[in-house]
């Protein structure tokens, strides 16, 4: 076995990692993008070819400066990918005096009204981008 191209999603992705790195066998994330993946120390047989949520989240709070707003709501989706990504933007806005002053997470099957449910629930606060 020469190396190893995915799994797909980040959470198994780890697991995978950290039975493969024992073999000193290399792995490729095509859709992997939690940060911790990135962590030499811990993964140095693993390779993305995705930006980590890490850059996602830069390039919200980028967008976010943009428009000179520094209070924001955000919604992310309840797995790995979506849990990941507001972990980083949480860690982001802060650094960067962006408060989030409201969250919610949604299942990424869910049907639409709860999609509106949680966007009723953001309004809610007018100030909040």
């Amino acid at each position: 076995l020469v190396g190893v191209v995915g799994p797909g999603s980040s959470s198994v992705a780890l697991q995978v990692q950290n039975l493969l790195q024992l073999f000193h066998i290399p792995q490729i994330g095509y859709s992997t993008t939690s940060k911790d993946l990135s962590d030499k120390n811990r993964f140095n047989y693993f390779l993305r070819v995705v930006p980590s949520d890490y850059y996602q989240a830069q390039v919200m709070v980028d967008i976010v400066r943009k428009y000179n707003w520094t209070y924001v709501s955000a919604v992310n989706t309840d797995e790995n990918y979506g849990q990941s990504g507001i972990q980083a933007f949480r860690e982001l806005a802060e650094k960067a005096s962006i408060c989030i002053a409201k969250e919610d997470s949604v299942l990424s099957n869910a049907e639409d009204e709860v999609f509106e449910s949680v966007l009723l629930k953001l309004n809610q606060d007018k100030n909040a981008r």
